[in-house]
């Protein structure tokens, strides 16, 4: 009988552990999309100084003004995204391991 209720209890325990990780993984996902939308932003951006000089027949000059600091920005935001998909991988093995639990892999 012990067997039998420790295995609810086990089972109840990882369930709520998947639950709770599920609700994590959710906001951080929701703010890889935001930066991803910013990062459509800063695209845009560019693509628009960049017709802008090429209409006014002006040499594109990365180095300094708009282009630059766009070209700035979306390294930053790759960086950043990079950056919060691996922390994700890297919390989702911690997560569980504290609870002493072994993850399932995730679900693409």
């Amino acid at each position: 009988m012990y067997n039998f209720f420790s295995t609810i209890y086990k089972g109840l325990r990882l369930l709520w552990a998947q639950l709770s990780w599920s609700a994590i993984a959710w906001m951080r996902q929701r703010e890889i999309a935001t930066i991803h939308a910013r990062l459509r932003d800063e695209y845009q951006r560019l693509g628009q100084a960049i017709h802008n000089a090429w209409q006014a027949n002006q040499p594109m000059d990365i180095s300094s003004g708009e282009m630059a600091l766009a070209l700035r920005q979306v390294d930053f935001l790759l960086d950043e995204i990079r950056h919060l998909e691996q922390s994700l991988a890297q919390d989702r093995q911690q997560f569980f391991h504290a609870k002493g639990l072994t993850p399932q892999p995730p679900s693409e």
